[in-house]
C-alpha cells in the first residue's frame, strides 16, 4: 500500500494563514448570499487555482463564512474548522485525497440534523481541530495532536441521506 506522507516545503507551499488566507482578506466584508455571486466565484477561483483542488471543494469551501457557524456548532470550533480546511486545500493535501479517492463527504461530511453532535457522520477535516494531518493513503489518515500522539483516521462506508457536506448547509 502506497503512503503520501507530509514531505512538503512549508515555505514552498506556504501556509493558509499565510497565502491564500491574505488573498482573501479583501473579500471578507462580503456579505454571505443565499445564491451563489461574484464573491464566492472569486474566492472559488483563487482556491482552485492556487491550491490545484477539484473545482466542486473550491466552492464549497469558499460558501462556507467564518462568523456563520452551522447549527449546533460552537463559534470557535467553527472557525477552527474552516482554517482546518484552509490549511488541508492550501498544504497539498487536497491533491493527495482525490489521488487516493477520498470523496468530499469523507472530508468535509457531517451529520443533516446535528453537523458537531455527530461525530461518528464527521469526515476527516472535522476531526483535526487545528492539529497537523501527516500521512494519507486510500484507507486512512494519521492525525499528529499537539501532545506529539498520533490518531489514525479509518474511512468508512457513510450514512447515506444522513451525511452531508458541511455547506449544503449553509443557508
Amino acid at each position: 500500500m502506497q503512503s503520501v506522507s507530509e514531505g512538503h516545503s512549508r515555505e514552498a507551499k506556504g501556509d493558509f494563514g499565510d497565502r491564500a488566507h491574505d488573498r482573501l482578506k479583501h473579500l471578507d466584508h462580503l456579505k454571505p448570499q443565499a445564491s451563489w455571486g461574484a464573491a464566492e466565484e472569486e474566492r472559488a477561483a483563487i482556491v482552485e487555482c492556487e491550491a490545484l483542488i477539484p473545482r466542486a471543494w473550491a466552492e464549497g469551501f469558499a460558501r462556507l463564512h467564518p462568523d456563520h457557524p452551522l447549527a449546533d456548532v460552537p463559534p470557535k470550533r467553527w472557525q477552527q474548522f474552516i482554517d482546518d480546511i484552509g490549511r488541508f486545500l492550501d498544504g497539498g493535501w487536497a491533491e493527495k485525497a482525490t489521488l487516493f479517492r477520498w470523496g468530499p463527504l469523507d472530508l468535509f461530511g457531517c451529520d443533516r440534523e446535528r453537523p458537531f453532535a455527530r461525530i461518528d457522520h464527521a469526515g476527516l477535516l472535522w476531526l483535526l481541530n487545528g492539529d497537523k494531518l501527516v500521512e494519507l493513503d486510500c484507507h486512512r489518515a494519521v492525525i499528529e495532536r499537539r501532545t506529539g500522539s498520533r490518531q489514525v483516521f479509518r474511512r468508512r462506508p457513510l450514512a447515506v441521506g444522513e451525511v452531508v457536506l458541511a455547506w449544503e448547509l449553509v443557508a
